[in-house]
């Protein structure tokens, strides 16, 4: 297993796990050494019984059902972590787990048990590890059958008749890992031990009768280890028991296992990411073309062919495969003119120099010409040359593999040849570009200016990008550098974003917003983290800054004398400000009791014409708390909550809060909380108010267009639902009404030639901020890109344009 995703992931919410050992018992807290779970094993748990208590009745479930387990006729013992529940098939016993699993396992499409089990023996007649089937109902089990069969059963209705499958097993008296899934849209049982996929008996597939896994109108108690009133006990100890409603990958089922039951196994996902490193190390000095792909591969890198016209791709015709020879010359360092009017390319390569036109059969060298078995071809004002004829042209070697769709030049092409390469040159097709998101309609990236480069090594990150334009057409940009020391940089641009200037350095300032109003550049933010809501006024673009030391200058609203510890903790991120109705308003939270997402939502507003500074002019409406007790079905988020809200007008003229949302295991979602008609309060209608917004799990900017009469952002779309908190792929998103979102087009993606996983984890375009300007969009972003400690603590603060924006919305 890749250690990148475990070590990456501690920032986030993760349990810390040893690695297990065959010979001892091993300590789930340990941290030494140790990488945590993938954070997408927290999506879809609807129970966790770790079985760590070792003493009392009670196995607790620490997922957000609280299926809290009793323990009837059965022990503590040692488990594979510290502990497990052992049971003996004398006495009739089992854990009973009550009724709460069922709302959380209706209607979902799959279900899965993860658990290690140790079998004194094999059963006479059955040993149950967990069961939902109560004998009329529909239901999900997992059992040792006679003859040394673990099998999978079940039902998806209470009508129709049970199903199972397993496949025979020979383990006892050893610590084994289970993985059990039922997938009711696909029909079949899956099983792994000890994350090897076993093959069950062919021929017994499932077909059940609904694609989802229904609630009987009948419950009776859920089981792990035997069934009440049946002799179905367990014989031996389960420790670390999973449920799911949905399907595990074999990446989160590696994880469980733990690699050491079995050094020699390699994940599925690693044995693609070897291949990955190994595209990376054939590529070097050479370039690999595609059949139908707008990517090339150069290096360790992906390139856009034509980054004006997504259309331009190699192409084949009549057994021929064409290749944008511009491109190729360009990527090997040769000097290329291309005259639109004559369709004349010159390439000065070295001491060639080689010609081509349209329609011609012939090349031209040195003032030597070569015939062609096809004519060059014009498309998208694009010069195509056949494949064999850039080879020759270029002084290249060429390779050409998969039924001669991939083209690779260079000048050390040899080790493509070699056997050992075919199983990496077979995947090479998926890496000129991922199919995960929309394809990308133009090359961005060519307008990229890099800000600011903070070294990780360092513990200093960037954080907080802000952009604001000036009337006169000056770019005012700021980030904080979040770590260790704490300073708000402030840039600025004179030519359209094309390059930047460090202005100056900040302190005493975070979370803040740049905003322009009368002739004033101003920075709404809070003091430290968590502290007091401030604001800082400058007159000369930037320069220099009042200081925010009282309720005159700045000091809006007084935040805890201790801020983690005193409320109110006042957080925010650089969300916007809106002038609406005379007024100015700007979305916060209240993190008391600082525990994430329990965050209260309120506003504050000022008049336009006040002094923004004087505290007495501003006003705060109620706090806003997700009641967690009264807004559960039909969503039952795991985790909800909401922060970093931006205050946006709607289309009917009242102002909203329209804010980021925690809904896992849902991606994609955001909340609207609405201004009472007195300005008061938010108001939220649960669940009415939680809409589905592309990329409504991480930090978000909405703002209006005037021209279009639309709304936009540019957003962190989940593009995977195994880490729906990815932020690798960044959107522009567009609504006409703020309720109903369209994604328009992918503007940044990972150029990195990265296995997927290793993209989500090391890659984040995120916390993005935009201005428009004219027919463009320029934004700045806290990218982690190129040396990152991972994809939430960003490296580099960057800039770009998004041009003609409106004609790709349109």
């Amino acid at each position: 297993m890749n250690k990148l995703i475990h070590t990456y992931i501690t920032l986030l919410l993760t349990v810390s796990v040893a690695y297990a050992s065959c010979s001892k018992q091993v300590d789930r807290d340990s941290s030494e050494g140790v990488p945590p779970l993938p954070v997408s094993l927290q999506e879809g748990l609807v129970g966790y019984w770790a079985m760590d208590e070792g003493k009392g009745s009670i196995a607790g479930d620490s997922s957000s059902t609280t299926a809290n387990g009793t323990l009837i006729e059965s022990a503590w013992g040692s488990g594979y972590y510290r502990h497990a529940v052992s049971f003996t098939t004398s006495t009739n016993g089992y854990i009973d787990l009550g009724k709460k699993l069922y709302e959380k396992l209706d209607g979902a499409s799959q279900i899965t048990l993860s658990c290690w089990i140790k079998n004194t023996d094999h059963p006479d007649l059955r040993y149950d590890i967990f069961n939902t089937f109560n004998g009329s109902g529909s239901g999900f089990t997992v059992y040792l059958a006679p003859k040394g069969e673990l099998r999978i059963g079940g039902r998806s209705t209470a009508t129709e008749t049970f199903k199972s499958n397993g496949f025979n097993y020979t383990f006892s008296q050893t610590w084994v890992h289970i993985t059990a899934t039922v997938d009711y849209v696909k029909n079949e049982f899956l099983l792994y031990v000890n994350a090897e996929k076993i093959p069950v008996k062919v021929g017994n597939v499932p077909h059940f009768s609904s694609d989802k896994y229904e609630v009987p109108s009948q419950r009776v108690n859920d089981f792990i280890g035997g069934f009440k009133g049946r002799n179905y006990t367990f014989n031996g100890a389960i420790d670390d028991v999973r449920l799911y409603n949905r399907r595990l990958n074999e990446d989160e089922i590696y994880a469980l296992a733990r690699p050491d039951r079995n050094p020699n196994l390699v994940s599925v996902q690693d044995a693609e990411r070897e291949k990955v490193k190994g595209i990376r190390t054939l590529m070097q000095n050479n370039i690999a073309l595609y059949t139908g792909k707008n990517h090339a591969i150069a290096g360790s890198k992906r390139y856009f062919i034509d980054g004006d016209h997504a259309t331009v791709m190699p192409f084949m015709e009549q057994g021929t495969m064409y290749i944008p020879v511009a491109f190729v010359a360009d990527k090997f360092g040769a000097d290329v003119d291309w005259n639109a009017q004559t369709k004349i390319v010159h390439i000065k390569d070295g001491v060639r120099n080689i010609t081509m036109k349209e329609g011609d059969d012939f090349i031209t060298i040195n003032g030597q010409q070569t015939s062609l078995n096809s004519t060059i071809q014009l498309r998208y004002e694009t010069l195509f040359v056949p494949a064999e004829a850039v080879s020759f042209a270029l002084d290249k070697k060429i390779f050409q593999g998969l039924n001669g769709k991939l083209v690779v030049y260079g000048d050390n092409i040899d080790a493509f040849k070699q056997t050992s390469s075919k199983e990496i040159i077979a995947i090479m097709p998926d890496y000129f570009l991922p199919d995960k998101y929309l394809a990308p309609k133009r090359d961005v990236r060519r307008t990229r200016q890099e800000l600011l480069y903070l070294d990780p090594a360092k513990k200093r990150y960037v954080s907080n990008p802000s952009i604001e334009r000036l009337p006169d057409g000056t770019f005012i940009a700021s980030c904080t550098n979040s770590g260790v020391g704490l300073v708000n940089y402030i840039f600025r641009s004179t030519d359209g974003a094309k390059s930047w200037q460090l202005v100056t350095e900040l302190t005493g300032i975070m979370w803040a917003t740049l905003f322009y109003h009368d002739d004033a550049l101003y920075l709404m933010g809070t003091k430290s983290s968590l502290g007091d809501i401030i604001i800082r006024k400058s007159t000369d673009k930037g320069t220099t800054w009042t200081n925010a030391t009282d309720s005159q200058t700045g000091v809006l609203f007084k935040g805890g004398t201790n801020p983690y510890d005193t409320p109110p903790n006042h957080h925010t991120a650089p969300t916007p400000v809106l002038k609406a109705n005379g007024r100015i308003y700007r979305a916060f939270e209240d993190n008391t009791p600082h525990e994430f997402p329990k965050m209260k939502a309120f506003m504050i507003s000022a008049p336009e014409d006040s002094d923004l500074l004087d505290a007495s002019n501003w006003v705060a409406t109620e706090k806003l708390s997700y009641d967690y007790q009264n807004w559960k079905e039909p969503y039952n988020f795991l985790a909800p909550g909401w922060l970093e809200g931006n205050a946006v007008q709607a289309p009917d003229g009242n102002v909203w809060n329209f804010i980021r949302f925690n809904a896992r295991p849902y991606p994609d979602k955001a909340a609207i909380m609405k201004l009472s008609p007195d300005g008061q309060k938010l108001l939220f209608r649960y669940p009415q108010d939680i809409i589905d917004f592309p990329g409504g799990t991480t930090k978000f900017s909405i703002k209006y267009d005037t021209k279009t009469k639309k709304y936009y952002s540019l957003v962190n779309n989940s593009v995977d639902a195994t880490f729906a908190g990815h932020r690798c792929v960044l959107s522009l998103v567009v609504s006409d009404d703020l309720l109903n979102w369209k994604i328009v087009e992918t503007v940044l993606y990972d150029d990195n030639i990265h296995f997927w996983e290793d993209t989500m984890l090391l890659v984040g375009y995120q916390y993005v901020d935009f201005v428009f300007d004219g027919d463009n969009i320029v934004f700045v972003v806290r990218e982690a890109w190129g040396g990152a400690a991972n994809y939430h603590d960003a490296n580099r603060f960057t800039s770009y344009v998004l041009k003609d924006y409106a004609k790709y919305v349109n």
